[in-house]
């Protein structure tokens, strides 16, 4: 007889498998012809077993998807490695999250999809832990120069990563004004020195 931890553990393996297999589904498809059968076929689960994990069925998945979007900028944080002034930080952080969410189009246009036709799913997203944010938080106030307090820094990096998702995401999925990645690059890099105040 399997132990509750094992249970458990097996559970929340194949919950995973779902949710990857799902991820990977949509950056190959259309969200439109996406099916649950689709996802048990390669998650190699039974269609029951989806149901009962994501009752709602494809909202409550995508929404999960969505959820992993920040353990994405933790990742991207770990790769860029330590830089020597905020500047360089910021443009490193910016330029890889705007080539992540390039790479990534399909998947952010299910996602941005199912937050506009699922109030559900967008409250989801509106509910995201500051906390997730604080290996990036962390980061960036270890810089010299930044004028945001401590106290609100969690809250503000929050903030920030809105404004800096709305303008990749609006870049990556509609036409705009900008010539090339290098000037959204630029232009973020700007602002975002400012929203944090920065001072040689």
């Amino acid at each position: 007889m399997l132990s509750i931890n094992t249970k458990r553990r097996d559970k929340e393996a194949k919950i995973q498998r779902i949710i990857q297999e799902t991820r990977q589904l949509l950056e190959r498809s259309d969200l439109s012809q996406l099916t649950i059968r689709d996802i048990a076929k390669e998650a190699n689960v039974s269609i029951g077993l989806i149901y009962k994990y994501f009752p709602e069925g494809k909202p409550a998945i995508i929404k999960e998807i969505g959820l992993t979007t920040i353990h994405d900028f933790n990742n991207i944080l770990e790769s860029i490695g330590k830089k020597a002034d905020f500047p360089d930080f910021l443009s490193t952080f910016i330029r890889s999250v705007l080539e992540h969410t390039v790479k990534t189009k399909r998947l952010l246009k299910a996602t941005t999809i199912m937050a506009l036709t699922d109030t559900e799913v967008l409250k989801g997203y509106e509910m995201i832990n500051e906390q997730e944010l604080k290996p990036l938080t962390d980061r960036i106030i270890c810089f010299k120069g930044i004028q945001v307090l401590e106290d609100n820094s969690l809250l503000f990096t929050a903030k920030w990563i809105d404004i800096i998702l709305s303008a990749i995401n609006h870049y990556t999925l509609y036409p705009t004004p900008f010539e090339s990645e290098k000037e959204i690059i630029s232009m973020l890099t700007d602002i975002s020195l400012r929203i944090w105040k920065y001072r040689k």
